[in-house]
């Protein structure tokens, strides 16, 4: 699997971005992961917004919105999405996984 996905969909700055995620081990099998963080940031790295506890199942929805596609600079429109999880499999227990999504943030040109 790749460790990065860009996305062509830019949803609207200030408005809401739906990410569905499914996790799999070495064999391309699905798996419920152990743990789950993810790392919302700009082009520059400045994190925007994260979370360490999320619920862990085979496929989950992040759901940004509001600030998280707010455009503070007009000229960093790019969004990552960083996830890091860990999930047992005939190698091991708690394997380490990461994957990073990038999008960018369609500005509108009435947003305040």
């Amino acid at each position: 699997m790749a460790a990065r996905t860009v996305i062509a969909e830019k949803p609207a700055e200030g408005g809401h971005l739906g990410l569905s995620c499914t996790f799999y081990d070495e064999l391309d099998a699905t798996v419920v992961p152990r743990s789950i963080e993810w790392t919302l940031t700009d082009q520059n790295g400045s994190v925007i917004d994260s979370a360490s506890s999320v619920s862990c199942a085979t496929t989950i929805t992040i759901l940004l919105s509001g600030t998280d596609l707010a455009l503070s600079n007009r000229l960093l429109k790019k969004r990552l999405l960083f996830l890091e999880w860990t999930f047992n499999s005939t190698l091991g227990t708690d394997i380490p996984d990461k994957h990073e999504v990038e999008f960018t943030i369609q500005n509108m040109v009435a947003e305040p």
